[in-house]
């Protein structure tokens, strides 16, 4: 009865937000699809969806993510939301830092990689807004990543989806404790994470074509592959090696 009584308390506090989130995740994953701006091209301007709905976009998805997601999220004084679901051992203290403070590592690399200005949506809204302002001046497609370009480089060298992972470390390590409230967002993440990071490949490998392939053959998705694994080790051992025979 105790798990009957937890299932049905937990469908009344999270219903609302996992239905929201679900919401979120489609419209997150729709309207970065070429599809979508294929069919905002016709009712807008190709003009528009190049310089401008990136911006668009991310505003949008704040407003969702706040004022829909935040606002339905259980409070932490609903009695369900605190309950302990896992502890962490104490002896995993130190990993646990160690991996919450990689998360965090990873994350930012990969956004500073890509380059804030961009992956936000404020370079391609100045380079608009400068073309709006000289009427003379020629409209040049603009590299953009997973447009007409992509990251192979730095942390994009070790996971072809860096930043997704980075997130998913800090929200898994960011406590010694995982309660209700943290393990529904780890869960719905995670799922986001897999579906969306496929749908977004299928993207790129239209866009990019046998480049993206041929990276995706050789790293991994969200941890690195075997090989990766191996080819780290003997480049270890060299660098060891080269060390060692200094005088």
């Amino acid at each position: 009865m105790k798990g009957v009584s937890f299932l049905s308390e937990f469908l009344q506090e999270y219903l609302p937000f996992v239905s929201i989130y679900l919401v979120f995740a489609f419209y997150h994953s729709l309207c970065a699809h070429e599809v979508f701006k294929n069919w905002l091209t016709k009712i807008t301007s190709s003009f528009f969806v190049e310089y401008y709905w990136r911006l668009v976009y991310v505003v949008l998805s704040f407003i969702i993510y706040y004022y829909g997601i935040h606002n339905l999220f259980p409070e932490k004084t609903v009695p369900i939301a605190k309950r302990i679901i896992f502890t962490y051992p104490q002896e995993f203290y130190d990993m646990r830092i160690c991996l919450k403070t990689f998360g965090y590592i990873v994350f930012s690399f990969s956004c500073v990689q890509l380059n804030y200005f961009e992956f936000w949506g404020f370079k391609q809204f100045w380079q608009g807004t400068r073309l709006l302002l000289k009427k003379n001046s020629e409209s040049v497609a603009m590299q953009l990543s997973g447009v007409n370009r992509f990251e192979a480089k730095g942390v994009y060298k070790i996971v072809r989806h860096p930043m997704m992972m980075g997130v998913f470390f800090i929200m898994l390590f960011l406590k010694q404790s995982i309660d209700v409230n943290r393990s529904v967002h780890v869960v719905l993440f995670f799922f986001y994470m897999v579906i969306g990071g496929y749908y977004e490949e299928k993207r790129l490998i239209k866009n990019l074509g046998e480049p993206y392939r041929a990276y995706m053959k050789k790293v991994g998705a969200f941890f690195p592959k075997t090989a990766q694994f191996l080819d780290g080790l003997k480049w270890l051992q060299r660098r060891i090696h080269v060390v060692n025979i200094k005088p």
